[in-house]
């Protein structure tokens, strides 16, 4: 735990203005920033903390992992957790950082909940992002997404947070996607009209998107 409190001005702002509406008014709420992986007993439950890891091998969190934890809140890559990056070896250096493999998080008894990549998707069932909008019951292993929109890789996606209602008599939950205002980033492909200089069409589908879309930021792609 960090002594650090340069994050919770912003926390405490994300606290108050998109979660207020979940905060109990007689226990109230708080939160600690975890710099290093641990196991943490909340409530009667072990609770696997794991921020991103910078390390030459994954020996020290899979340890952790053999402990057993009902939850597990995780930042980082794991293997396959984006199209492109299939990877099937226990660990290795993505981006300077551990990229964990998948197996590991069965070993959690509940489910995990993980930030690093920017878009909704879940690998334990597998989930593809463009269905990742409705509730869901029992997902052992997602990715949140980031709840705000930062440039134009994020062009076209929802953003938000999860709420997830546990029930303790069954071990069963439920995860609910809730959409939040974001900036706004959209790609127009412009393909057609660059090579037939259909200026007109091209400007009129440009005014439409900005008439629908207030305030956006827009990008003409060229193939």
């Amino acid at each position: 735990v960090t002594k650090d409190k340069s994050l919770f001005e912003s926390l405490d702002t994300l606290m108050n203005t998109h979660l207020g509406n979940i905060e109990n008014s007689e226990v109230g709420y708080n939160f600690e920033i975890y710099t290093k992986p641990i196991i943490e007993n909340i409530n009667g439950y072990k609770w696997l903390f794991v921020p991103e890891v910078y390390a030459d091998n994954d020996e020290a969190i899979s340890e952790l992992f053999h402990q057993g934890p009902d939850f597990c809140l995780y930042h980082g890559m794991i293997e396959g957790a984006i199209d492109f990056y299939h990877d099937d070896k226990t660990s290795l250096i993505y981006n300077r950082s551990i990229t964990m493999k998948r197996a590991y998080f069965n070993m959690v008894k509940y489910y995990t909940a993980c930030g690093h990549i920017h878009q909704r998707v879940s690998l334990i069932p597998y989930i593809k992002p463009d269905n990742m909008m409705q509730k869901e019951k029992n997902m052992k292993l997602w990715y949140t997404g980031s709840m705000f929109a930062h440039n134009m890789s994020d062009a076209g996606l929802k953003k938000g947070y999860d709420i997830v209602s546990f029930d303790e008599r069954d071990g069963t939950w439920v995860t609910e996607f809730i959409e939040v205002d974001s900036p706004k980033f959209i790609t127009i492909n412009a393909t057609a009209e660059f090579y037939k200089l259909d200026i007109t069409t091209l400007t009129n589908l440009y005014l439409n998107k900005i008439n629908n879309n207030n305030g956006a930021f827009m990008r003409l792609d060229i193939d």
